[in-house]
């Protein structure tokens, strides 16, 4: 503290030496020095005021929240991993999908118009229809007859010879007229039984291609239809897959957003809790200010004190007496080297 000035340095082989400051500059060293003593001999204070600002509700709010956050996780994504597992297992099954398998159409054995169908498909009624015309054949050959009788008798020639080979050829002609009869009405019958079997048999045949390709169709339809399940089976599963997809997209869209939501909060908390501190700070600051005003005020005063062009007074008796003048250290210096009790404390409270 201060500045240096001349000092005198006295040394002295003998006798004894007195120093003391001059009457104008000693009282306000004294009152200076009271001061510093009674400020150090000031009790311990204190500070009462908080030092450091609470947390705020919106941090502690925030921190609430990014628990929460972090103990619910992602929203969906427990049902996406169970509908994973659900889906992984249907597509097993669907891939172990087995097509129908196709039966071969049983069709009757061809049939034969054989004897027995030939009696099936006869006229029953044909054989009626010959007898008549026979009958019919008779009637004329019984009228025929009777004029040929008629006519031989008018001739003279009943009963001769002429009339037996007339008699014998009608006859004759009567029996090739009835087989005649019969043998084209055999040939009608068998005709038409014969048409009647191929359309019969055609419309069988038909019958069987018809049931053979409806048997065909409904195969088929039901393979399509097995494989039409399959297929939406799978794109059932693909729809479910992209809608448990978008439930978890939509959960860490709302995670991220809860989260930014709790930064936000966390950082408006931090922004109140920063302000808080800064008061708490700068009230502790103007305490300490406050409790250093009066050594300070000394300090300075101290200072003062010290940088005046102050020369020690005083008698000096002595023998083989030495005396040097060269520039010294601080007036508080100055007076600790003279001895002096008070300048002892001068210098210890004006350091």
């Amino acid at each position: 503290m201060g500045g240096s000035t001349n000092v005198t340095n006295t040394t002295q082989q003998s006798g004894s030496s007195q120093t003391d400051l001059p009457a104008w500059a000693k009282p306000y060293f004294e009152r200076n020095l009271a001061k510093a003593e009674a400020e150090y001999s000031k009790p311990y204070e204190a500070y009462t005021g908080d030092r450091y600002a609470a947390t705020g509700t919106d941090t502690l709010k925030a921190r609430d929240m990014t628990r929460d956050i972090a103990g619910q996780g992602i929203a969906g994504l427990t049902d996406a991993q169970n509908y994973a597992t659900y889906a992984t297992d249907k597509a097993k099954e669907l891939g172990n999908y087995t097509p129908t398998q196709a039966s071969e159409f049983a069709f009757d054995p061809t049939r034969q118009f054989t004897g027995a169908e030939v009696q099936q498909y006869m006229n029953p009624y044909m054989q009626n229809v010959v007898d008549q015309q026979k009958q019919q054949a008779f009637t004329d050959f019984s009228r025929m007859n009777a004029n040929r009788a008629q006519q031989g008798v008018n001739a003279g020639a009943f009963g001769g010879s002429r009339q037996g080979v007339v008699q014998g050829m009608a006859e004759e002609g009567l029996m090739g007229q009835l087989g005649q009869i019969q043998a084209t009405g055999l040939k009608d019958a068998y005709g038409q039984a014969t048409s009647a079997f191929q359309a019969d048999r055609s419309a069988q045949t038909a019958d069987q291609s018809a049931r053979a390709a409806e048997a065909a169709r409904v195969q088929q339809m039901t393979e399509a239809g097995n494989q039409f399940g399959a297929g939406q089976g799978l794109a059932a599963l693909q729809a479910g897959a992209s809608a448990v997809q978008g439930g978890v997209d939509a959960g860490q869209l709302e995670r991220q957003t809860d989260i930014q939501n709790a930064q936000l909060l966390e950082q408006v908390g931090g922004a109140t809790t920063a302000e808080k501190q800064r008061d708490l700070d700068l009230a502790y600051q103007n305490y300490l200010e406050a409790q250093g005003y009066t050594k300070q005020q000394i300090g300075s005063m101290t200072g003062i004190l010290s940088g005046q062009p102050i020369a020690a007074t005083g008698t000096t008796t002595s023998q083989g007496t030495t005396t040097q003048t060269q520039p010294g250290p601080g007036f508080g210096q100055q007076l600790a080297g003279a001895g002096l009790t008070g300048l002892s404390l001068y210098k210890a409270y004006g350091a």
